[in-house]
């Protein structure tokens, strides 16, 4: 029997030698356990007002090592269960995320990234062109862009 280190890896050799030859094989034998790749799950956008969303990572397995959610940016916010694949995050009005979901063994961790936006597309302010009209504007926020008003175009 061969005991090796965790996260580690080696090459053993078995030899015969015999008066007329000498005959060899290797065998390399790993205690490396890589962690399940990540997935972060889709990547939403709110523009009713929703201030939660539930996550939707990959979950690592029985052996398969643990996942951990954290914010990468954005200002506020919290995860119901960091830990928790399925987690609820809650954030702040008009403000986007980029959250990281995180898998992990003893021997290596691997990260995947996903953006989450909480908007709320409603009513804006009245622009008046040099004519006199008067439009209505509706507050948008791409996930794309930054914060601008759109309003129909003039006639």
């Amino acid at each position: 029997m061969f005991t090796g280190i965790n996260c580690s890896g080696y090459v053993l050799q078995w030899r015969i030698a015999t008066q007329c030859d000498t005959s060899a094989d290797e065998l390399y034998v790993s205690f490396y356990h890589y962690p399940v790749a990540p997935d972060a799950g889709p990547r939403p956008t709110f523009t009713n007002g929703t201030l939660s969303a539930t996550m939707a990572a990959n979950s690592p397995g029985a052996g398969e090592g643990s996942g951990q959610w954290s914010i990468y940016s954005g200002q506020g916010g919290a995860f119901s269960d960091i830990n928790n694949a399925s987690a609820t995050f809650t954030g702040l009005a008009r403000t986007q995320y980029i959250l990281e979901w995180v898998t992990s063994t003893d021997c290596q961790s691997l990260s995947d990234f996903m953006e989450v936006g909480f908007f709320n597309d409603g009513p804006g302010e009245n622009v008046t062109d040099i004519q006199g009209n008067v439009y209505s504007t509706v507050w948008d926020w791409p996930a794309t862009a930054g914060l601008q008003k759109t309003w129909p175009p003039l006639p």
